[in-house]
């Protein structure tokens, strides 16, 4: 009880940290040459030593001209020592978004190497919803990495696979982005530094 108590005390700091993060994220994306117009995706990067349970987001930059229901996303990462265990909601339009995930396990190639598939699925309930999906932090990815895990850093690499606006009957959204983030797996004897979103068991 006792550690799921803390377990939930440092999840708990991890959203507020993220929260206060927000703008800073914003102000870094504004300023980064490659982002693209949005609306986009893009996924968070993480750092974290071996055994840590780790805390991806997921951030959306709406476009009013362009508001979007629903869309599925597809992140590609090297599995062999990083577990995915969960999705669920962020900040933004918490009464009506709905998060679905699945995964696809991948077997080793010729170098041993195994990269799965994890796809996510986010839409409104509401399909009189004309404004679209909110912009903000929108999904909190967790995933596990394994005690063998080396100091490396593994890509998650996103390709949008659907999207669809507001209208009735709905249309594809063919300039959705998708900007890709990182997980840095540490070494023991390195402490992730306070701005990673991570805790332990």
């Amino acid at each position: 009880m006792n550690a799921r108590l803390r377990r939930s005390g440092v999840l708990f700091s991890v959203i507020i940290l993220l929260l206060s993060q927000g703008e800073a994220w914003s102000a870094a994306l504004q300023e980064t040459p490659q982002t693209p117009p949005p609306p986009y995706l893009t996924v968070g990067a993480v750092e974290g030593s071996p055994g840590a349970s780790l805390i991806v987001p997921l951030y959306y930059a709406a476009d009013q001209q362009t508001p979007v229901r629903s869309f599925t996303l597809e992140i590609e990462f090297v599995s062999n020592n990083l577990e995915f265990q969960d999705a669920s909601k962020g900040i933004v339009d918490q009464e009506s978004l709905e998060i679905s995930s699945s995964l696809t396990k991948g077997t080793p190639d010729s170098k041993g190497v195994t990269r799965s598939k994890l796809r996510l699925t986010a839409k409104l309930a509401d399909e009189n919803e004309k404004q679209g999906l909110g912009e903000g932090l929108l999904s909190y990815l967790m995933f596990q990495l394994s005690l063998e895990a080396k100091p490396f850093v593994i890509m998650l690499t996103p390709t949008v696979i659907s999207a669809e606006d507001t209208e009735k009957p709905a249309r594809k959204v063919a300039k959705l982005g998708a900007l890709p983030g990182s997980i840095s797996v540490l070494s023991l004897d390195v402490t992730p530094e306070m701005s990673c979103f991570f805790f332990t068991h």
